[in-house]
């Protein structure tokens, strides 16, 4: 599974949560609704960076960043409003030239050794960890006239096992932003839509994942240090029940419309486990099951069925144990299917 990017993060082992049975769980599970995926913001996660940045970026313009940072950014500032005074297509020019110019600082994470990380220091370096993309990204977004802010919470980034986690809350570990357009605010995270890390090799891979993402959805991996500021839901998420839900990152809910049985981080089950599910237009779901005693990725452990407008899945664990459910969306001409989001399952 690749994992993305995160700040520093203070190691922790943390007790597990308990255990719920599928059948019963998830009552507060937050899921996206009909309107997140109809609204404007969510028509500009598109995957693919805007072309007046990508000739920005081809043009060698970004080589000016390491002179006088501030020039640099008003002269961008001053390129994405010529391109247009679409508030939502400013803010995702900004985040496309941050992901496709600004590295990772993988060395810098796993030394723990973090230079600077203000705007001009980023852009001199050409990289950052998380803290130094949201500045970034604020810098740029000021200079919109774009209202921004930098968050901090708990992630579940690089480092996080799903079968770990439970307790009391850490420390922060990660920065992002929150924006405000049209008097909305939204959620964005320049870092992990820059790339991945994948033990300790870096990875640029650009996306949108996280751009727009649906407050709904951005709760199932990031959790803010306030937050009753900083969630934009509704009906707040307590730490409890952030530990209780699975870890979903947007591209699942992409991909799925409703799932029932609500899943938990931890659900159990006599050997079965059943899920209903509603797909988005084109897309179909994967998963492959993992034991946890014995690492081992096993085989022909779940089935896909359609069932009229519903697909179902059903899991098939061979001895009482642990498992790890991952999920892989497929859409028709992608090159590739990343994992979009885990679960655990106790057979009992």
């Amino acid at each position: 599974m690749r994992v993305p990017f995160k700040s520093v993060m203070a190691g922790i082992m943390l007790a597990a949560a308990p255990l719920i049975s599928a059948q019963a769980a998830g009552a507060g599970m937050p899921m996206p609704s009909k309107s997140d995926f109809s609204s404007s913001a969510y028509s500009y996660r598109t995957g693919s960076p805007e072309p007046e940045m990508q000739s920005l970026v081809a043009s060698g313009m970004p080589a000016a960043r390491s002179g006088d940072g501030l020039v640099y950014v008003r002269s961008v500032a001053a390129t994405i409003q010529a391109a247009s005074g679409d508030e939502f297509l400013q803010v995702k020019m900004a985040h496309d030239l941050i992901a496709l110019t600004i590295a990772y600082d993988g060395p810098a994470y796993l030394s723990g050794n973090i230079p600077a990380q203000d705007c001009i220091s980023v852009l001199r370096r050409g990289t950052a960890v998380c803290e130094g993309f949201a500045n970034t990204f604020k810098a740029f977004c000021d200079e919109l006239s774009v209202k921004c802010r930098v968050v901090h919470g708990y992630a579940r980034g690089k480092g996080f096992r799903l079968e770990s986690e439970g307790g009391s809350k850490p420390d922060a570990n990660h920065a992002w932003n929150i924006v405000s357009i049209k008097g909305r605010k939204y959620l964005v995270d320049c870092t992990w839509d820059e790339g991945y890390m994948n033990g300790n090799t870096t990875t640029r891979e650009y996306k949108t994942e996280w751009l727009f993402a649906a407050p709904e959805a951005f709760i199932y991996t990031h959790y803010p240090t306030d937050s009753r500021l900083d969630q934009l839901l509704a009906n707040k998420v307590s730490w409890k029940e952030f530990i209780s839900l699975p870890a979903l990152r947007p591209s699942f809910f992409d991909a799925v419309r409703k799932c029932h049985p609500k899943l938990e981080r931890m659900n159990r089950c006599k050997g079965t486990l059943e899920l209903e599910l509603k797909l988005a237009e084109s897309y179909s779901l994967n998963a492959s099951v993992t034991s946890l005693s014995t690492g081992e990725t096993l085989n022909r452990c779940c089935t896909s069925k359609p069932d009229g407008d519903k697909t179902i899945l059903t899991f098939s664990f061979p001895q009482p144990g642990t498992y790890k459910v991952t999920f892989f969306p497929y859409r028709p001409g992608a090159s590739k299917s990343v994992s979009c989001g885990e679960f655990l399952v106790r057979r009992v």
